[in-house]
């Protein structure tokens, strides 16, 4: 059933990068959301992502920005090859380049990095619900609310 107080609320399946981004963008629109995740959000796996300052304006806005850049690295350029002869075909400049052109920085990090800051920005929200071990396996549609129902039997359910 949905939180009294609340005529609306989100149910988000999954808690990776995405869902949890989802979830902060919601609850600073004002609209509570429930993240469900399988795992106990303690995500390690990845490898090293790149965030353009498309991607990092978007941080920003959601508040971690701060956050992920104390583990970040700016490269100074990107460097295109070709793949045959290995000859190098253009240089990209990054480093100041990127944050003076579009106003946020290129960076660099490991993917657990970034979601740990999300886990974090999350639990500092409110009306963000983390429910770990809830491994979603049937999602209905009851016309005024949406139920979620885990592996075990568990369901939950979010009016909208």
């Amino acid at each position: 059933m949905a939180t009294p107080g609340h005529e609306s609320q989100a149910l988000i399946a999954g808690g990776g990068i995405g869902g949890l981004a989802a979830s902060i963008a919601l609850s600073r629109a004002g609209l509570p959301a429930t993240v469900l995740e399988r795992s106990t959000f303690a995500d390690e796996t990845g490898a090293g992502i790149q965030l353009g300052p498309n991607a990092t304006r978007i941080m920003r806005q959601l508040g971690v920005l701060d956050a992920i850049e104390a583990a970040a690295f700016r490269p100074e350029a990107i460097w295109l090859f070709d793949g045959l002869s290995g000859r190098r075909l253009a240089t990209i400049p990054l480093a100041g380049v990127a944050e003076q052109r579009y106003g946020t920085p290129y960076l660099t990090l490991h993917r657990a990095d970034l979601h740990e800051a999300l886990v974090a920005a999350c639990q500092e929200l409110t009306p963000i619900a983390l429910r770990p071990s809830f491994n979603v396996t049937a999602v209905e549609d009851r016309g005024n609310e949406v139920v979620a129902t885990a592996n075990s039997r568990r369901a939950l359910s979010r009016a909208w």
